[in-house]
């Protein structure tokens, strides 16, 4: 069985090699001595570095059938690690759209939680460590666009969510209130109106040029920070 040791180094020890050894004792009485060399280099890694360096996909996949506290456990260890490692920011998508109202406005669940847990764990310190949405089309503009019937299969037809008349008004407000709900926060964030946009007749799930720069024109209203991942 593989077993991962992440250990702390304190901020004032010395450069060089040190040297221990682990004793690892099993319930069952049994244990094994383990040899272990580590090396100090006279630097540190800059706590306030001006970029986003984070992983695409957030933290991963957390297992369901965790019981609640565990996963809430395992949350805060994954954060922690990837802050010592030098990471300062995280990409979060927190948005569950409950409904569409008549008056084109859109209910919103947005939780905090994962965003406390991310500026506890020390990211976003700064603008330039912004969060990031990871794909604002796919995430939120496609749960919009199933509550509007003239919308259609907004999955294998691009584009298709323009066609119902109130999409751009409730995607940009659903923008808006996610700029806010960050903004009270007091976390800087960038969203990623579309992830690699290419032609549809390559993607037939994904966005063209035209639909990419409707997408980024809304989020723009609705006062968020736009990026765009171009194809890798």
């Amino acid at each position: 069985q593989k077993l991962y040791l992440r250990l702390k180094i304190p901020d004032d020890a010395k450069a060089g090699k040190y040297t221990g050894t682990l004793t690892l004792r099993s319930a069952g009485g049994q244990s094994a001595e383990v040899p272990v060399a580590i090396d100090v280099y006279p630097f540190r890694l800059d706590e306030d570095v001006p970029v986003s360096y984070g992983l695409w996909g957030g933290v991963g996949p957390i297992p369901e059938y965790l019981p609640a506290d565990v996963r809430q456990r395992v949350l805060h260890d994954r954060l922690q690690s990837m802050r010592e490692l030098g990471l300062t920011s995280i990409s979060i998508n927190e948005a569950r759209v409950q409904g569409v109202r008549a008056d084109r406005t859109v209910d919103l669940k947005l939780d905090p939680t994962l965003f406390e847990m991310v500026k506890a764990a020390g990211m976003a310190r700064n603008p330039m460590q912004a969060l990031l949405y990871e794909n604002m089309m796919a995430s939120l503009g496609r749960q919009i666009a199933r509550r509007l019937p003239a919308s259609g299969d907004v999955y294998d037809n691009p584009g298709a969510e323009f066609k119902a008349p109130e999409f751009r008004e409730c995607f940009t407000d659903a923008c808006r209130q996610y700029a806010a709900f960050v903004a009270k926060l007091g976390l800087p964030l960038a969203a990623t109106a579309v992830d690699e946009p290419r032609e549809s007749d390559i993607n037939s799930w994904n966005r063209n040029l035209a639909d990419t720069i409707e997408y980024c024109k809304m989020m723009r209203q609705g006062g968020l920070t736009v990026l765009v991942n171009p194809m890798a």
